[in-house]
């Protein structure tokens, strides 16, 4: 039943796709928003999120549940940030590499 909503989804969404239109084409202008949910899973993890825009476009996005317990909200946003910061490092490194330099801050 599983593989036939996915092929079903497939099936209907194949014409879509993201598109990356830069709005600057000299500069890399690169931005992510964070949220966490603290405690949210039945074992009392938490669910972390993120979101990296490249001149306004989605290009990388991530949901998954922390692999410890938090001890509090705050700790959770933390550790949500954390991730988010590794990703933005990376992916600033290879826009960097390929063609793009990075607006500073």
């Amino acid at each position: 039943k599983s593989i036939k909503k996915l092929l079903r989804y497939l099936q209907y969404t194949k014409n879509l796709s993201l598109l990356l239109e830069p709005t600057h084409t000299d500069n890399a202008e690169l931005c992510c928003y964070t949220d966490s949910e603290w405690a949210s899973h039945k074992k009392r993890k938490s669910t972390s999120g993120y979101i990296m825009f490249l001149n306004g476009c989605s290009v990388f996005w991530k949901v998954h549940k922390q692999n410890f317990v938090s001890c509090s909200s705050t700790e959770s946003e933390y550790a949500c940030v954390s991730d988010a910061c590794n990703s933005l490092t990376w992916f600033d490194a290879l826009i960097t590499d390929i063609w793009m330099k990075p607006i500073q801050p």
